[in-house]
């Protein structure tokens, strides 16, 4: 196998937190790699995966030397991608060494990671996959635009233009199908499967969430059997269904997890399809050119999930800061999780406006109310489009139909 090989598996066992098998790929990854590889920052990029392997073990013995040359090879050529991982994993660094006390080492980790930020090309005002065109969105940003400017707000009518009607008016017809479907006498699994993903691309798209959950859920069930909602592992024997379907219902899957900004799940959902699809061993399921575009997203939602997972640290970290009275640098490591969560959700996103609180907090005890003033009237802001965002959808919801299963 190439160090290409290893590298994919590596990362596929890293995203179903399967660490052992991760070590051992990206290992066999890094030993192909040594002689075959003269790209520094690629090689950076292997280390920090094996680094991350062991740091989500708590194993920091093992991971602070690999996290330390990774660093280093990473920051040769600062792409995009090696951005990320670097960002990553000089905070993972930063975690270890506060961990064993080395505050002034962890904080010159911080100042460091969020240098010279990239714009990510994802949701950073733009809509999430599936969800492209919807009025309410359309009116989201203008709102969260005139929000970060720190103008007064108003909140948008929930306009009802002709796409959001015809969209309403298309799901109702497919769940009028759907019925016949469900009590047809030739039903096979396959068909059940089908209706349930039409149905969740509709419900997605009207961002009935709730509702699309719970179809992918009974979708699951039926092509992969009642275990998989605890295993999430896709059973060898799935001759009961079609392969195209498997492949339509898990990349289905993936798209609402990644409309949900749930990264890290979105990520183990299509690590899970590609580990499928090279099982099957079908020249006629997915071309290499077809595994291609299911490789790239995977990757580009492990990116997503390693920085969220960032901010989280760097969340506890400046609240532990503050518990112990160092305000100017909890404030300096709120701007960084502001920074990322920034480059992760729309700017109405509540985990932002949750961010906003805490610094406004700590504003307040550092004796700027000015400041912390301002900010809590932009969370504010934000939760009340929440709030109003929220009516509009329960009032859709409620003059929607379900197909009751």
């Amino acid at each position: 196998m190439t160090w290409q090989e290893h590298h994919q598996k590596g990362s596929l066992a890293l995203a179903q937190e399967n660490y052992a098998v991760a070590q051992n790929e990206l290992a066999l990854a890094l030993q192909e790699a040594k002689g075959n590889l003269d790209d520094n920052s690629k090689l950076g990029t292997l280390y920090g995966l094996l680094a991350q392997s062991f740091f989500r073990r708590l194993d920091f013995d093992q991971a602070e030397p690999l996290l330390k040359l990774a660093i280093e090879l990473e920051s040769e050529d600062l792409t995009e991608s090696t951005w990320s991982a670097r960002t990553r994993d000089l905070i993972s660094l930063a975690e270890i060494l506060r961990v064993k006390g080395a505050t002034t080492e962890s904080l010159d980790c911080l100042e460091n990671a969020l240098s010279a930020l990239p714009t990510l090309k994802q949701n950073g005002g733009n809509a999430p996959s599936g969800v492209n065109g919807v009025t309410e969105f359309n009116a989201m940003r203008s709102l969260l635009t005139q929000v970060q400017d720190k103008h007064q707000q108003s909140i948008p009518p929930d306009t009802q233009n002709f796409e959001i009607a015809q969209l309403e008016q298309e799901y109702c017809n497919l769940l009028e199908a759907a019925k016949e479907v469900v009590t047809g006498e030739n039903t096979s699994r396959s068909d059940l499967v089908q209706t349930l993903v039409r149905l969740t691309k509709f419900s997605t798209k009207l961002e009935l969430f709730e509702q699309s959950e719970r179809y992918l859920d009974l979708g699951c069930s039926i092509a992969f059997g009642p275990n998989y909602a605890k295993q999430l592992s896709i059973p060898d024997d799935t001759s009961h269904i079609t392969s195209s379907i498997v492949t339509d219902l898990l990349m289905t899957k993936t798209n609402f997890l990644s409309c949900v900004f749930d990264y890290a799940a979105a990520a183990r959902c299509l690590a899970d399809l590609i580990k499928w699809v090279e099982k099957q061993n079908d020249a006629n399921l997915l071309s290499k050119a077809e595994m291609n575009r299911l490789v790239a997203p995977f990757a580009g939602l492990m990116q997503k999930a390693d920085l969220y997972a960032s901010s989280r640290i760097l969340t506890k970290q400046a609240l532990e800061f503050e518990d112990l009275g160092e305000l100017p640098r909890a404030l300096s490591i709120y701007d960084k999780v502001l920074s990322i969560l920034n480059q992760l959700f729309p700017p109405h996103h509540l985990e932002i406006c949750q961010i906003m609180e805490f610094q406004a907090a700590a504003l307040e005890l550092a004796d700027r109310p000015l400041e912390a003033q301002t900010l809590r009237d932009t969370a504010s802001a934000i939760e009340d489009y929440n709030v109003a965002a929220g009516t509009r959808v329960e009032e859709r919801e409620a003059r929607m139909p379900q197909l009751k299963m």
